[in-house]
């Protein structure tokens, strides 16, 4: 596995030391499109992809395209 912290060290020349990383965008995705753990139902997955396909729709369609 390649961790972030070792892409790091070796752009800056040292040996550096991660404890905690905070993600807060992957892509088009932000931590408001984030689900608490309280929330990992299917029921409450399925509103969030529904909500996810509304609000990136041409990006989900450009990928699926890319696909066939």
């Amino acid at each position: 596995m390649y961790h972030a912290s070792s892409f790091t060290s070796e752009k800056l020349g040292s040996c550096a030391h991660v404890i905690r990383l905070h993600r807060t965008q992957h892509g088009p995705f932000t931590e408001r499109d984030a689900l608490s753990m309280d929330r990992w139902t299917a029921a409450h997955i399925l509103e969030a992809i529904r909500a996810s396909r509304d609000t990136h729709h041409s990006l989900l369609h450009q990928e699926t395209s890319q696909l066939r």
